[in-house]
């Protein structure tokens, strides 16, 4: 159990981002099915995003109701970016705000404070090239737009092509690549219509370079503190964790009577609910006392109990009557351990 089914984390940033920028700038990715064709999430689907194979890479970015990559939901709030980030087999999702992010679908502390930090590196990125091409003397500028141009206005709008631009003596290569990648936004359309979206892409490009104050950062990005809202483990007895009654032994997948359990542990001071008899689950809570615990958030409200009519932090395990359990915690993984073998030591003396 050394790692999470999920965790919801939260950074600050040293600089602001631009979020409209970030959004109009990031790098996608564009996964191809065996067909050739693009991958796309289905609309109204609980699914997760696959991991298509490429560590660090952005498949979907979405904001205000516009999206760019694999995602068909147009679902959004206003003041963030939505991310879709390929990491460690995984796919994260996170959301930029102009100061701050904050993610969900990593499996530990480590894979998410690194999910942060590629981000900032994405952006930091597009910075970098923003002041090079912005440096660029203007014959050189215009060679490259115009190559660009005589590029990708085919009878059919073309991918980008590396190896051509590699190649190619009279252009700035970062400039180039930087205005050609965007073609694949469009994938999917008809070739007049992929044709006039780009155009008014690359017209929306140019502007931003000629622009000195359209900056995706204001500074070199970094992540400041880390903090996990909340985090998520799923297990089962006799499965995934050993067998922790010493009276007697449990087969995995028998019942227990979630009756006797409620009584066992109120008696031994956890707190417990169990709404109805007819009630499929109990609930424990393990009040959080440490105030150098992370700050509670909307997503792990759930984790609290109440005293004196005020939310206090809590580590909760939902149990089910086959002794399969779901505890979420709004800290670290050892502090979710350390509760965990708490929750399990009090089921020692426990009989059916």
């Amino acid at each position: 159990m050394n790692n999470a089914s999920t965790i919801t984390m939260t950074a600050g940033l040293t600089a602001n981002v631009n979020i409209q920028l970030a959004f109009e700038l990031l790098s996608v990715l564009y996964p191809k099915n065996s067909d050739g064709t693009n991958f796309i999430h289905p609309k109204n689907t609980r699914n997760k995003i696959p991991f298509f194979g490429i560590e660090n890479a952005i498949v979907c970015v979405k904001y205000k109701g516009k999206i760019r990559g694999i995602r068909q939901n147009e679902g959004q709030m206003n003041n963030v970016v939505s991310i879709d980030l390929q990491t460690n087999s995984k796919n994260v999702n996170i959301k930029l705000a102009k100061s701050k992010v904050q993610l969900t679908g990593a499996s530990s502390d480590t894979m998410g404070k690194r999910s942060f930090e590629i981000l900032c590196e994405h952006i930091n990125m597009i910075q970098e090239k923003l002041t090079h091409i912005r440096f660029l003397n203007e014959e050189l500028r215009q060679a490259t737009i115009n190559w660009v141009i005589e590029q990708t206005n085919q009878e059919t709008l073309k991918s980008i092509d590396m190896g051509l631009i590699s190649s190619t003596e009279h252009i700035d290569k970062i400039f180039a690549a930087f205005l050609w990648q965007f073609v694949d936004d469009f994938g999917g359309m008809s070739d007049d219509e992929a044709k006039y979206y780009y155009y008014e892409k690359f017209k929306r490009l140019i502007e931003i370079i000629y622009n000195v104050n359209e900056n995706v950062s204001e500074g070199f990005l970094s992540i400041t503190e880390c903090n996990i809202s909340n985090s998520v483990y799923n297990y089962r007895i006799g499965h995934d964790i050993e067998n922790p009654f010493q009276g007697y032994e449990y087969t995995p997948g028998d019942e227990i009577s979630l009756i006797n359990l409620t009584k066992h542990l109120y008696k031994k001071g956890f707190s417990v609910s169990f709404h109805n008899w007819n009630s499929t689950h109990l609930k424990v809570s393990i009040p959080i006392i440490d105030d150098e615990a992370s700050e509670t958030s909307e997503e792990s409200m759930e984790t609290s109990v109440t005293k004196n009519g005020n939310k206090i932090k809590a580590h909760r395990f939902t149990v089910h009557r086959k002794l399969s359990i779901k505890q979420t915690s709004p800290t670290n993984h050892q502090q979710a351990a350390e509760a965990r073998e708490m929750f399990l030591s009090g089921l020692a003396d426990f009989t059916p």
